[in-house]
This record gives structure tokens, C-alpha cells and sequence, in this order.
């Protein structure tokens, strides 16, 4: 009896944890075959000021790389519609992430195929440098990345990461402000409308502005970084 009682836990047991393994296999298939489409509302730039995602207007944030955004964003404008499919990070309330594969861009589909420059290997190399701005990019005076620059406006898009966490804003005036973690892990409220401040060191292009702050004020909140 004790025999036949263990055979049966030992079996619900292969069931119950086969199932949890389809389940877990299933959201992981569905987060790889995510279809997402709406219109352009903003083009996002990376810290060199280069396109490489666009948000929608339907929440999602569609990120594809620099070197697929210049392409995209030499066929598309803000306004336009585009269709992306890829994997899907978590929804939350600011919007979602959607890490994209392939791309319906004007009539064309486009597959995305990761690259970039190979860290070489081996204990005699050192780190790998910083990429270099894109052709196009409209450079400030002096060192690109040491301008200093000050913008204000109200928080029109919230910026995320493949967790849904707040990364970054999109104010009212079109500036883009990178919003480092110590920022979302204070709790700030990043409510539309919201007053913002910033100055840092910015990073201009044909696309917008992208700040990275030394001083950030939210709403009635100050924040200051070592840059």
C-alpha cells in the first residue's frame, strides 16, 4: 500500500512539473513570435544620438540596433505605420519593449541580423573602444560628448527596458533623457505632463537630442550624477 501511494506521488509529481515546463516553454515561444504594428510617434536614439528603435503608438517600443535604424529611419518618418516581430519583454505601465527580428518597413521586410565589431581575445587586449558617431550626425562644437546642454519640458514618453522598468523620457520639446536606475528606484512618479529639467552632455543628430544628465529635476524631486 505504502509502495502503490509512493508511485502515485512520484508520478503526479512528472506531471506536475511536466507541465510547468510546457507552460514556461510556451511563454518563451510566445515572447519570441510577438507581432506588434501602430504608428510612428517618436524615433529612439541611442547614446551616440543614432536611431535605433521607434515607439509606438500603441505602447510598444520596437528596438532593432543603430546600424538597421539608419535604414529605417531613411524610409520612414514619424507618422508612418510599422509593422515589427520579435521578442517581447514585460508590459507595464509606461509601455512594453519588443526586441525586433524583423521589420515591415514601406512595403519591404526586413530581417534583422545581429553584428557589430568581435571583442578580440586573449589576455593581451584591452576593452573595447566606444563606438564612433554615425555618418549624418550633426556634431557640437568641440568634443561631441562633453557639449554641455540644458533642456526643460513635460514628460510626453516614458522610455523601458525588456523588464518594463523605466530607462529613459521623452519630453514635450523632443529631447530624449537617459534616466539612470537610481532615478526608478526612488520611486519618482514619471506621470505625463510631469515638469522636467535637465543638463548634461548631449548628443544631436538629424533625429533629436539625446542628454545624459548630470542634474535631473522630476516634478519637485533633484537628482545629481558624477559624469
Amino acid at each position: 500500500m505504502i509502495l502503490s501511494k509512493s508511485k502515485y506521488a512520484i508520478a503526479f509529481l512528472i506531471v506536475f512539473g511536466f507541465g510547468v515546463l510546457l507552460a514556461w516553454g510556451a511563454q518563451r515561444l510566445w515572447q519570441q513570435a510577438t507581432t506588434t504594428q501602430g504608428q510612428i510617434v517618436a524615433f529612439i536614439l541611442d547614446p551616440a544620438g543614432r536611431v535605433e528603435g521607434v515607439a509606438l503608438d500603441n505602447g510598444d517600443q520596437v528596438r532593432f540596433g543603430a546600424q538597421t535604424g539608419e535604414f529605417v529611419s531613411s524610409r520612414v518618418k514619424v507618422g508612418d505605420r510599422l509593422t515589427a516581430t520579435g521578442r517581447a519583454g514585460t508590459r507595464s505601465g509606461y509601455g512594453r519593449e519588443v526586441r525586433a527580428t524583423t521589420l515591415q518597413v514601406a512595403d519591404q521586410r526586413v530581417e534583422i541580423v545581429p553584428s557589430g565589431p568581435q571583442r578580440p581575445k586573449g589576455p593581451k587586449h584591452g576593452p573595447v573602444p566606444p563606438p564612433v558617431p554615425g555618418a549624418g550626425m550633426i556634431l557640437p562644437e568641440g568634443s561631441a560628448l562633453e557639449e554641455k546642454a540644458t533642456a526643460q519640458g513635460t514628460i510626453k514618453l516614458v522610455l523601458v527596458d525588456g523588464h518594463g522598468q523605466a530607462r529613459g523620457l521623452i519630453l514635450s520639446d523632443g529631447t530624449q533623457v537617459a534616466l539612470p536606475r537610481a532615478v526608478a528606484d526612488a520611486g519618482v512618479t514619471l506621470d505625463a505632463q510631469t515638469p522636467v529639467i535637465v543638463e548634461g552632455r548631449a548628443m544631436k543628430s538629424d533625429f533629436g537630442v539625446r542628454v545624459e544628465p548630470a542634474r535631473l529635476t522630476i516634478g519637485q524631486r533633484t537628482f545629481s550624477f558624477d559624469r
